[in-house]
């Protein structure tokens, strides 16, 4: 009688921390559904407006767009224009202006004839978006 008391208090036992054992699978799981049901805020993006037959030493605008769903968007942290000959490591950064009901606008004059890639770092709302444009400048 000994035995079987000491056999069912140690199966009391096992039944009794199996219950009271760690769920971190099913824990995570829901975590993860409930990151997943949350509001994300919606993309920005970014439509650039340029010239279409660019010279050398012209001084050109670009204007940045800025948007998220709709909504314009003038509350940029930073919208900065890198401007590269395609193939060259060598890249300037230039600064944008905004124009209200517009978006942000920046001038530059190209020195010498190629493709360039114009890249529109821009930083609103928790977010980094940097599209890559190309655009060719001849003579």
């Amino acid at each position: 009688m000994k035995k079987l008391g000491s056999i069912l208090i140690a199966l009391f036992s096992i039944m009794l921390l199996a219950a009271c054992g760690d769920d971190s699978a099913t824990n995570k799981e829901k975590n993860s559904n409930m990151d997943m049901n949350m509001d994300m805020p919606a993309t920005l993006t970014v439509d650039v407006q340029m010239p279409s037959d660019p010279k050398v030493n012209e001084e050109v605008s670009f204007l940045a767009v800025v948007k998220q769903e709709e909504e314009l968007v003038e509350d940029a942290d930073e919208v900065m224009f890198e401007i590269r000959l395609k193939g060259s490591d060598q890249k300037e950064m230039i600064e944008s202006e905004l124009v209200k009901g517009e978006g942000y606008e920046a001038t530059y004059t190209f020195t010498k004839a190629g493709e360039y890639e114009i890249i529109p770092h821009t930083t609103a709302r928790n977010q980094h978006v940097m599209p890559t444009l190309e655009i060719t400048v001849s003579e």
